[in-house]
């Protein structure tokens, strides 16, 4: 999956996750974390980002994960730190990547 591809899956997670029929969304890619498993995205609204008006932007709208070679989208939280929600997550991606590596050796057994 390229960081385009990405980007389409991440809008249309985000389009529904808000159901917004007014505003349109937009990506800010200047805000895009890349991670060796994909990408960390995040997103508002086009009339928040051109006003900087605090009544067009979303409220509660974490950042999404995107992993590379899955296209799997995972929502990250907001009620904590970037920081602690982005280690949640990279600890249950090493999780599942263990199991998955288990049943491969398992399977060559």
């Amino acid at each position: 999956m390229t960081y385009e591809d990405a980007k389409i899956a991440a809008f249309k997670e985000f389009s529904r996750l808000c159901n917004l029929s007014q505003d349109e969304l937009v990506i800010l890619e200047n805000k895009t974390i890349c991670k060796p498993y994909g990408w960390i995205l995040f997103f508002n609204t086009k009339r928040y980002i051109e006003t900087a008006n605090v009544v067009y932007a979303l409220g509660g709208n974490g950042p999404v994960v995107v992993e590379s070679t899955t296209g799997c989208i995972t929502p990250l939280g907001t009620a904590r730190p970037l920081e602690d929600e982005i280690d949640e997550y990279e600890l249950s991606l090493k999780r599942r990547l263990a199991r998955f590596d288990r049943r491969d050796r398992s399977a060559v057994s």
